[in-house]
């Protein structure tokens, strides 16, 4: 979590610069390139790094199968995404309004994310030993040399085109870090090429990958509508604030990655639990009571983030993009906050159900939701543009959490939100005067008096239990698994 954290300050930088030297309308184009190559992304991903982090925590020994297997299948993805990226960049580029610069960009990103996701499989080994410092670190140092290499194409006038081939350096410097990380913690890998377990991991991640793909319609479709019916430099005004929105969900991210494979571990149901009364039987009792956990942690985050980003967003834009993403970028970035009570919550639910191996109920909540999401942004994006497409996105997310509390309900147990929600979303109520006042003032001095003020209304409504904090102290100290 930390050095997603760091990942994300070094982002936001990187961001401001980039978002001053393109503009709206170059930052529109390139935003709608990075959307369509989130979709390739999910292709060649196929779901195999959680289903190898998942399988491996459970039965380190089988770590060379599950790796050889899945390289060839993310290869052969890998060949299928780019013969179509080549496609939208050339025949199709008329009918698209695409540039040429969008086009080659579009190609190159398709090549970094490739190399990208090939090497992602390591990480997943390290994640399933709980080695996660060592991805970790990798993450930091890929950052780093992007925004290094990205800062220098951007003032060097290589425009969008540039930030794709620094992409490509990145990657094949980072699948070099990692491959010697690897061999030097883990043992050197002996990828094994099983077929019938290739087939297997297929079977098994699909849903994953399914529930990804839908994911991505989910979250991207209201950009690529939107740039469809307003054009580039609507798209780009919503890109900056959704860069803002999208940098906070490293918080849930990192925090429910570093949970997973306790959670697979948990995940195995036990017939004989029940809840402490007797009256409802819960399957898998560590699961549920280390989800209530780290719901309320990822809540009391939530909240105080929302209701404080809303009140400052104009200095947030004005700070991260620059004037000429004011006044839009600003709005669209106090509607497009509240999506993150929902989304931290879903982030993590979702990832319960998939320890509790009901990752296939997942993809019924994610066609709801995004069936919702494209009828929804249909209908109102052509008259009320980025404001439709950023409500919609929080609505998205509120139709999401419905079915999967219901799954949670059924196959880990009750999961009850107000009670684990009310005394966050209180306490930064109680914070919203101070930074409003303070923030007429200092914008920068407001977020620690509000940090202070909602902490103090936090303690007062005795947010977090004695038992709960020591819970935190032994899981921090906690050592990892060695590895096999």
């Amino acid at each position: 979590m930390a050095a997603s954290i760091a990942n994300k300050a070094m982002d936001i930088a990187f961001a401001i610069v980039m978002l001053r030297e393109l503009g709206p309308t170059d930052a529109g184009r390139f935003t709608w390139a990075v959307l369509i190559v989130g979709y390739f992304n999910i292709l060649i991903n196929f779901g195999l790094g959680i289903l190898i982090t998942r399988e491996v925590a459970r039965d380190p020994q089988a770590g060379d199968r599950f790796l050889g297997a899945a390289l060839a299948a993310r290869f052969s993805l890998w060949l299928a995404s780019l013969g179509l990226a080549l496609a939208l960049a050339g025949p199709l580029a008329g009918p698209l309004e695409l540039t040429p610069a969008m086009g080659l960009t579009l190609v190159l990103l398709v090549l970094g994310v490739g190399l990208s996701e090939m090497a992602g499989l390591l990480s997943a080994l390290f994640n399933a030993r709980e080695r996660m410092e060592f991805p970790a670190g990798v993450t930091v140092f890929t950052t780093a040399v992007k925004v290094s290499l990205g800062t220098a194409a951007l003032l060097l006038g290589y425009g969008i085109v540039g930030l794709a081939v620094a992409s490509i350096i990145t990657n094949v410097l980072t699948a070099t870090v990692l491959i010697a990380l690897a061999i030097r913690v883990l043992g050197p890998a002996r990828p094994v090429l099983d077929l019938g377990l290739g087939f297997h991991l297929a079977r098994e991640a699909y849903p994953l990958m399914l529930n990804n793909l839908l994911a991505g319609v989910f979250f991207r479709v209201d950009g690529v509508l939107l740039r469809a019916t307003w054009g580039d430099t609507a798209l780009g005004w919503y890109g900056a604030a959704y860069k803002v929105v999208d940098g906070l969900n490293v918080i849930p991210s990192g925090f429910v990655l570093a949970l997973f494979p306790t959670f697979a571990r948990a995940g195995v149901a036990d017939p004989q639990a029940t809840s402490g009364n007797g009256t409802r039987a819960i399957p898998r009792p560590s699961l549920y009571r280390g989800t209530v956990m780290a719901l309320r942690v990822l809540l009391a985050a939530a909240f105080p983030i929302a209701v404080g980003i809303t009140i400052l967003a104009e200095p947030i834009i004005g700070l991260f993009a620059g004037p000429k993403f004011l006044p839009h970028g600003a709005i669209t970035l106090q509607l497009l906050i509240w999506f993150i009570p929902f989304s931290f919550t879903n982030a993590l639910l979702q990832y319960v159900l998939i320890a509790a191996n009901r990752q296939h109920t997942i993809t019924v909540a994610f066609i709801i939701a995004s069936v919702f999401n494209i009828v929804g942004n249909l209908l109102t994006l052509p008259q009320w543009g980025y404001v439709a497409a950023a409500v919609m996105t929080v609505l998205s997310e509120l139709v999401l959490l419905g079915p999967f509390l219901i799954a949670v309900h059924a196959h880990v147990g009750p999961l009850a939100l107000l009670p684990i929600a009310w005394r966050p979303a209180l306490g930064s109520a109680v914070m919203a005067p101070a930074v409003w006042a303070i923030a007429a003032i200092s914008p920068l001095l407001a977020v620690p008096v509000g940090v202070a003020v909602y902490v103090a209304a936090l303690f007062v409504l005795r947010g977090a239990t004695l038992a709960e904090l020591n819970m935190l102290r032994d899981a921090w100290s906690r050592q990892p698994q060695p590895a096999a």
